[in-house]
């Protein structure tokens, strides 16, 4: 029911899938939801919980703050923003054979009041923290709206690619859009999100 769910609210929303809908597609009766989940909204929560698993098994400010000393030189400054950003990008890019439909519900359901909710209490809230302490540790500066446009600039091709990879893949770019093409993706936005705050 739970990739049944996912994969219908990651193309409709959550809003446009009845109970209905998720159980026809996963071949179950329409109790199985209220008696599995407590009705509709436990589901959501169910999927929301399902996709995030992967980003939670990486603490992102846990590994800042092991590795502090390094924020102290321009070569230790690189090395931790190039690791967050590649363990953020290889995170987005692992195709979950079992529930491929994870990527395409989070940036649908990112927007939404349920949405928010799930993301500021797991991942992006590590990661997002980890970047925005790193960034004020090496340029010292205090404007929020700076340090939210870089970490914008670093996640959005991220969110917004691998999310539509299966689309991409079907002949919407002239070349296919693999693994080899994400990684230079994450390379550019690394080189960019070190450029910026004057690290090369």
């Amino acid at each position: 029911m739970i990739n049944a769910a996912g994969e219908l609210f990651s193309m409709q929303g959550t809003e446009n899938v009845g109970v209905r809908d998720i159980t026809n597609l996963a071949g179950t009766k329409e109790n199985a939801i209220s008696y599995h989940f407590g009705g509709k909204d436990g589901l959501i929560d169910a999927v929301w919980k399902k996709s995030l698993e992967r980003f939670e098994q990486i603490d992102f400010i846990d590994y800042v703050n092991r590795n502090e000393k390094l924020l102290n030189t321009k070569e230790g400054q690189k090395r931790i923003i190039s690791k967050i950003i590649k363990d953020f990008y290889t995170i987005f890019y692992e195709n979950d054979k079992e529930a491929p439909w994870k990527n395409r519900f989070l940036l649908k359901g990112a927007f939404s009041e349920n949405g928010l909710k799930h993301l500021t209490k797991s991942f992006a809230n590590s990661w997002a923290f980890a970047l925005l302490k790193v960034y004020k540790s090496v340029t010292k500066s205090k404007d929020d709206k700076k340090a939210q446009n870089w970490l914008i600039c670093i996640g959005a091709p991220a969110s917004l690619i691998a999310p539509n990879m299966d689309i991409l893949d079907k002949g919407f770019l002239p070349k296919k859009v693999d693994k080899s093409a994400y990684k230079q993706l994450c390379k550019e936005v690394t080189k960019y999100a070190l450029y910026s705050i004057g690290l090369i």
